[in-house]
């Protein structure tokens, strides 16, 4: 019972790595500034939203376009920051949760360890690669 807890618990685990690594490197919609003063928004990294989040306030007081699924929105300068914002708390909020649940499952499958190595010894291998 504890083996199969131990084994969901690292399916779990891996699974919520995953989406962290996804989460880092992606956003549901993110946004970054072009010089032509389009805002682009495709699958980009998440620190970019800091980056267009700059490039907004740097930019000249007009409106720029937010690529959004498959077509432009105009916007003005502050609501695009304000777009970025939400975006970027949104995200940040998503990877807090997902780190929580992480160690709460790591320091699960620490204790199942412990019980598992004190019953099987040697003769169980419970370690990630």
């Amino acid at each position: 019972d504890r083996i199969n807890e131990f084994g969901r618990n690292n399916s779990r685990l891996a699974d919520l790595r995953d989406e962290l690594k996804a989460l880092k490197v992606q956003t549901q919609t993110t946004c970054t500034v072009q010089n032509s003063g389009r805002a682009h928004c495709p699958q980009e990294k998440l620190e970019t939203l800091d980056d267009a989040n700059t490039e907004i306030m740097m930019g000249a007081g007009d409106n720029v376009q937010l690529f959004i699924g498959e077509s432009f929105v105009e916007v003005s300068e502050e609501d695009a920051q304000e777009y970025l914002e939400a975006q970027t708390d949104k995200a940040n909020a998503v990877v807090s949760k997902l780190n929580a649940e992480e160690s709460k499952l790591e320091a699960r499958q620490d204790a199942l360890k412990k019980v598992l190595y004190a019953r099987f010894g040697t003769s169980i291998n419970l370690e990630d690669k």
